[in-house]
């Protein structure tokens, strides 16, 4: 559930809802579950079961991103970005997007076992949190900073090449 250009929007096993004067109105039919929904630069993102498929709204709901997992489990927006966490069938996997990078989401992360799956992320305290469930072991909370680096170098041929990496600030 979450508050969206002053509306509350609600995600169900029915697909997505917003509150008006006449009561709840479904938005968003997916026919699986809408498992987490985040308001990001002014468009509304919506993380399905439905083939992992993860739904934007800006006056009309398109699929953003359709990914090879069957789940799309988690959004969170930290340090500029939207992140996604998605689970099965294979390892876990966390994707970012952000304005910059058209359409594109990255690859930021894939979870060690292919038991495992992102459950939720936050940002908190200048970091993004992840709780991933892990079979056998259970569970694990994994926490990121990314870091902003330049990178001098790069020719951008195919041969061996060296990089340098100057601003790294771990504090």
């Amino acid at each position: 559930i979450t508050v969206h250009n002053g509306r509350l929007y609600a995600g169900t096993d029915q697909g997505v809802f917003v509150l008006d004067s006449g009561g709840w109105t479904r938005t968003l039919a997916v026919g699986a579950a809408v498992n987490d929904l985040k308001s990001y630069s002014g468009r509304l993102f919506a993380a399905t079961a439905n083939s992992g498929r993860i739904y934007m709204f800006d006056g009309v709901w398109s699929v953003h991103f359709s990914p090879s997992e069957s789940e799309a489990t988690s959004l969170a927006v930290h340090d500029g970005r939207l992140y996604a966490g998605l689970g099965v069938p294979s390892n876990g996997r966390v994707f970012a997007y952000d304005n910059h990078s058209g359409d594109a989401w990255m690859l930021m992360r894939t979870l060690d076992n292919a038991a495992s799956r992102v459950r939720a992320m936050v940002q908190y305290d200048k970091r993004l949190y992840t709780a991933v469930f892990s079979a056998p072991v259970g569970a694990a909370v994994y926490v990121s900073t990314p870091v902003a680096a330049t990178l001098t170098g790069g020719d951008g041929s195919f041969g061996p090449e060296t990089l340098a990496a100057t601003g790294l600030n771990f504090g």
